[in-house]
């Protein structure tokens, strides 16, 4: 998909701008664009806050076990009556 976007860019601008100079300024500025980008991205990826996800997948674990934990005992109750 980044490739496909890249691709056109390219085209769009080639099409925009007749001359040479500008074409050329116009792919420098996609290239630069691009690698920006793609370096924002994986510094976000790199460093970003992905332990948020995994502690969160975590504590819904915990309360299904606790969930089904409380079950347990209730049933216990429920036969002991």
């Amino acid at each position: 998909l980044c490739g496909v976007g890249f691709t056109m860019s390219l085209f769009i601008g080639g099409l925009a701008y007749d001359g040479v100079e500008m074409q050329a300024s116009v792919r420098m500025g996609v290239l630069v664009g691009s690698i920006l980008s793609a370096t924002c991205a994986y510094v976000i990826l790199k460093y970003g806050p992905t332990n948020m996800r995994t502690d969160l997948v975590k504590q819904q674990i915990q309360h299904k076990k606790t969930e089904r934990k409380e079950k347990k005992l209730e049933k216990k109750r429920k036969k002991a009556q």
